[in-house]
């Protein structure tokens, strides 16, 4: 059974929102869902924790919350015409990794909780499970498939090739780059862009053996 949000009717201060939202940002990205605790939230957001409860209901819903905001705030900073503009797969692959990692950079937090979340799925709560998967599964889908769509068109696929089977590649190869660059961040905070290279001369290698092949001609 999916999870159903409760509606509270009540005045909030917008300020207290904004420090519980933040501080539960950080503590979901840092130590996933399980692990964080709401009473570290309230104290980080210096609210007390039955604060916390009766402005969001439960734990629960507060991470709901906070991956929605993330979404939101990744969504409005995107320029898509970064890669909209690319004539091919592999240069719209190729700007569109070089552009992600410039806004991981930017937005760590945002891309650290839902990468964090939807890793340890498994281990929700099971009314949380489809939740999440449609949330986070549902906004990366989306974004391939918008951004892959109008150059798949240009392409000249074999005839009998289904696209949808290179979409389906497509996201294996971002949910690689995803835990990559994740894996990045856990072992050098202070990465700069130099510091992505060999991971996105590895998504070019990637793209060459899904155009190519992998066997000698």
């Amino acid at each position: 059974m999916e999870y159903q949000p409760k509606v509270h009717h009540t005045i909030k201060d917008p300020k207290k929102i904004d420090r519980i939202m933040q501080s539960a940002l950080e503590n979901f990205a840092e130590f996933g869902y399980q692990t964080s605790k709401m009473e570290n939230i309230a104290t980080d957001a210096g609210v007390s924790k039955g604060t916390v409860f009766y402005y969001f209901g439960s734990k629960a819903e507060l991470l709901i919350q906070v991956l929605t905001k993330a979404i939101e705030v990744l969504n409005d900073a995107a320029d898509v015409s970064v890669w909209s503009e690319a004539q091919s797969l592999t240069e719209m692959v190729a700007r569109a990794t070089r552009y992600k990692f410039q806004l991981e950079l930017e937005y760590q937090m945002e891309f650290k909780v839902l990468l964090k979340i939807y890793i340890g799925i498994g281990h929700l709560p099971n009314e949380l499970q489809a939740t999440i998967t449609h949330l986070i599964g549902g906004y990366t889908e989306v974004k391939i498939e918008n951004l892959v769509g109008p150059i798949l068109e240009r392409e000249n696929f074999r005839p009998e090739l289904d696209k949808t089977i290179v979409v389906e590649m497509m996201l294996g190869i971002v949910k690689q780059i995803e835990l990559d660059s994740q894996q990045l961040f856990e072992e050098n905070a202070d990465a700069t862009m130099a510091d992505f290279e060999p991971i996105i001369d590895k998504v070019m290698q990637y793209m060459d053996v899904l155009e190519h092949g992998y066997l000698a001609k």
